[in-house]
């Protein structure tokens, strides 16, 4: 017992240093980024404007490789210790609509938290600054934008909070914890209060995606897809020239979001079917 409780701590550990570590790069990183804010005034300098993306790209790839190493090393150790399956090129047709899930619960709760913020100067200020963030994220059809917030981004968040968080302490606890605990410290990550209560969500469902689909492409796909959708559809909706177009796009992603929906439960019924099949082959081999 003493020995088990040692290793948790050791694991944990490890991934707290991993995380901070993280934290660190990534603090570094935007407070450069900072130096020079997106502002009304500067929005045409080019300088600017591409800031935000450069230092998600530097923060991306410094962490990419880290993360890509270690688990290297680790594997080693623990064949199973990243899902690296490729899934059936089907399930791979559900990504769009997932992506439209995770957007659609994503904005529900970033509506309730500014509807608090009307109310409460704890949330208001959380908004503040995360409007204030959002603002640095300028130009999303920008091919530095796309390259860190859509491709590298998704490849070191989901290396670090899908594959060696979960790697790390399913070793020690059943899956729905362990994706629990992925999802608490992807929402830790992201500071501020507004973002971690959606990101909380999210990382909920990309972790059961992770573990239903028993790959990381998957997850990586899913999340580039859903910072693709978060990124350009604001702006998308303000370049279009009529009234409805928000309400539009709404009910499309509500539309989406319910096939998404489906489409998640069917990964989670499939992943169920492979368990039972493996739990049968198990047994049988005990009988015989």
């Amino acid at each position: 017992m003493l020995t088990k409780i040692k290793a948790i701590a050791k694991t944990f550990g490890g991934l707290l240093y991993f995380f901070l570590v993280a934290a660190a790069v990534q603090t570094f990183v935007f407070i450069f980024a900072m130096q020079k804010p997106l502002t009304p005034e500067n929005a045409t300098d080019k300088l600017a404007a591409s800031v935000f993306p450069l230092a998600a790209l530097i923060y991306s790839i410094i962490q990419s490789g880290t993360f890509i190493s270690y688990a290297l090393v680790r594997r080693r150790k623990q064949t199973d210790y990243i899902a690296v399956k490729v899934p059936a090129g089907s399930t791979f047709l559900y990504i769009p609509f997932i992506a439209c899930l995770l957007l659609f619960v994503s904005s529900l709760f970033s509506n309730l938290l500014v509807f608090l913020a009307k109310n409460y100067a704890f949330f208001q200020s959380a908004l503040e600054e995360y409007n204030n963030m959002i603002l640095q994220k300028i130009n999303p059809f920008a091919p530095i934008t796309i390259l860190s917030v859509v491709i590298l981004v998704p490849i070191a968040e989901e290396l670090f909070f899908r594959a060696m968080v979960i790697g790390e302490l399913k070793r020690f606890f059943p899956l729905p914890a362990v994706c629990f605990i992925s999802a608490c410290l992807f929402a830790l990550a992201h500071w501020n209060w507004l973002q971690s209560a959606y990101t909380f969500v999210a990382g909920l469902i990309l972790a059961a995606v992770y573990v239903w689909t028993d790959s990381i492409f998957y997850s990586i796909l899913l999340h580039g897809f859903f910072n693709l959708l978060g990124s350009m559809l604001p702006y998308w909706i303000n370049q279009l020239n009529f009234a409805d177009a928000e309400v539009i796009f709404n009910l499309l992603i509500i539309l989406f979001a319910v096939v998404g929906y489906v489409y998640l439960r069917k990964l989670y019924r499939n992943y169920r079917h492979l368990q039972d099949l493996k739990s049968r082959t198990s047994e049988n081999e005990s009988f015989d």
